[in-house]
């Protein structure tokens, strides 16, 4: 049959066959080929609110999926369906359309004719004049608030990027929060840790970042993108910027509740040329605690932490990227800490509450006179350790001193590329260096960071990975040596890992202790001689953490290069010239 050939409107069925239900997954919606029908989910603000609508929607698709059946194509169920959600750029075609086309169809820019209603009369013009343009037309049945939304683009209904909710939003206040509560729903039940919604001009792509992987989701309007903003930050922040613009950075949190659990939210925004970025960090303050093992510390890792913990005064630092897990193993360490003890923990937001720990939002201590207020407060609150959740800025770092010398344990992260990084980033940001090598300020130094733990039941033997290019295998055969066949990589995806070959995170860790050599070290400003000399005293770094995983088989040295550094090579050593150049010759000789 001809994609332009009519054929009568079946009848609907009374139900929908269960395979046709959809089941949220959307993480391929750039892909070449289309969604096939069964996995595509409706898009998120057109999520039913009754059982009614629900049942009406669910017969609809049924409807959409049998023309599509018929027609021998896929059906478009929600705009992540499509593989471009761009209408006609041509103007004479987008007039036509317009003009002699109601709201059931649609010519995009791809030549696809999406519509309602494949069988009427208007749909078989829209393909002639396409044909007429040399363009192939292709027919594809879709939802009726698919093909509207699209048609509100060609009109620039959808284009008002910077104005407020009033103005670009006709949805009511209850239909964003029921859009909202929706991606929230999905990314709770797939374990998301961040939602990245991507405004570009007019229309958003949703991310969601899944065991440290970002996968796309879905696509909505700009316009919804907008009303979802405006809803956060105007409506639901309690702490930060209550107010959503795109044209500068925000900061927020907020709270909701999700599957009968309670979720903090922490917002930002990146204002980008052609629209903004709303960044979502999810925590679940009531999930259940994990310990320093569970997170993948070594037996002689805890051994260190407990007795840092047991100092009665100084500062335990933890150092990783944005992502790495350092709140969550502050609260980790936490669970070690003596319950007899009083512990304060200044935070925002609070990412898991703990029984025996007094949780202060930072905000509040901005709010109500500052850091100066907090000082003589904390020697009122009696407490024995103290904990601050990141260093960030001149004030956290005058904060962290007084915390500190005030004679109390005091925890905190900060964002440094390795352990021995610490000590000069807080001098960046305030510290004084005298400071930095008092025996009674710094009593431990942690890094970590997390590394994608490959699924065993897809993973590749690094000997039949395809998809390393020459020079990079010589390099890992050199660096593997005789333990190649303990090396895997990421495979093909399967039914267990959801298609990603990916199955979880772990960690990897170094700690270094504060000894009378290290703030000699640190007085000296001399970070290769304390490497040296902590090698020599039998110092793990966070490589050989790695480099225990990938041989174990569950992590791929790719994501080790990315995450750790580089295989084969010493950090603090001299980059080999006329080695590289001899293995560019090996690999380019025939």
């Amino acid at each position: 049959m001809s994609d332009t050939e009519a054929i009568p409107n079946p009848e609907p069925p009374a139900a929908p066959p269960p395979e046709l239900e959809p089941n949220g997954r959307g993480e391929d919606a750039f892909a070449d080929a289309p969604m096939p029908a069964a996995e595509a989910p409706p898009a998120a603000a057109d999520a039913p609110s009754t059982a009614a609508e629900a049942e009406e929607q669910a017969s609809e698709t049924a409807r959409i999926q049998r023309l599509a059946d018929i027609w021998g194509t896929l059906p478009v169920l929600s705009r992540q369906n499509l593989r471009t959600f761009a209408v006609v750029q041509e103007e004479f075609l987008r007039e036509w359309m317009m003009r002699e086309t109601d709201d059931t169809l649609c010519i995009m820019d791809d030549g696809v004719v999406i519509t309602a209603y494949p069988d009427s009369p208007q749909v078989e013009a829209a393909c002639t004049l396409l044909s007429m343009h040399s363009k192939t037309p292709v027919v594809r049945p879709a939802m009726l608030e698919v093909v509207r939304s699209a048609r509100r683009l060609a009109v620039g209904e959808e284009q008002q990027i910077g104005d407020s909710l009033v103005q670009v939003e006709d949805r009511t206040e209850t239909d964003v929060s029921r859009m909202l509560t929706s991606i929230l729903d999905t990314a709770i039940s797939r374990n998301v840790s961040d939602i990245h919604f991507e405004m570009r001009g007019d229309r958003s792509i949703i991310r969601f970042r899944v065991d440290g992987q970002l996968v796309v989701h879905d696509q909505i309007t700009a316009r919804e993108t907008m009303a979802l903003g405006n809803f956060m930050f105007n409506s639901e922040a309690k702490r930060g910027t209550l107010q959503f613009i795109t044209y500068q950075p925000l900061h927020g949190s907020m709270d909701a509740e999700v599957r009968g659990q309670k979720v903090a939210i922490r917002l930002s925004t990146a204002p980008d040329i052609r629209g903004v970025d709303i960044f979502m960090r999810i925590w679940r303050p009531d999930a259940a605690a994990l310990k320093l093992d569970d997170l993948g510390y070594t037996p002689l890792h805890i051994d260190m932490v407990q007795e840092a913990i047991s100092h009665p005064y100084g500062a335990i630092v933890i150092s990783g990227p944005t992502g790495s897990g350092k709140s969550t193993t502050l609260t980790a360490v936490l669970e070690v800490v003596d319950p007899s003890l009083k512990v304060v923990s200044l935070e925002e937001p609070v990412e898991r509450m703990l029984p025996n720990v007094t949780h202060v939002a930072i905000s509040a201590i901005a709010e109500h006179g500052g850091w100066e207020n907090l000082r003589s407060g904390l020697n009122r609150w009696d407490s024995n350790i103290n904990m601050l959740g990141e260093i960030k800025d001149r004030e956290t770092a005058k904060a962290i001193v007084d915390l500190t010398t005030s004679g109390k344990l005091t925890m905190t992260t900060l964002h440094a590329s390795n352990a021995l990084a610490i000590p000069a980033r807080m001098e960046d940001l305030g510290v004084g260096h005298t400071m930095l090598y008092d025996p009674n300020f710094l009593v431990m130094l942690m890094n970590q960071r997390l590394l994608p733990r490959l699924c065993t039941e897809c993973r590749v033997p690094y000997a039949q990975a395809e998809d390393l290019d020459p020079l990079t295998r010589q390099r890992y055969d050199e660096a593997f040596g005789d333990r190649a066949d303990q090396v895997y990589v990421r495979g093909p995806g399967c039914a267990a890992c959801a298609g990603s070959g990916i199955s979880g995170r772990l960690l990897a860790a170094e700690i270094v202790m504060m000894d009378n050599a290290a703030r000699h070290f640190i007085r000296e400003y001399d970070s290769m001689g304390w490497r040296k000399h902590l090698e020599e005293q039998g110092w793990r770094p966070i490589m050989d953490h790695a480099l225990q995983h990938m041989y174990s088989g569950i992590a791929d040295p790719r994501a080790i290069e990315r995450t750790a550094g580089r295989l084969g090579t010493d950090d603090a050593g001299n980059f080999d010239y006329a080695a590289r150049e001899r293995l560019f010759e090996q690999v380019a000789a025939p």
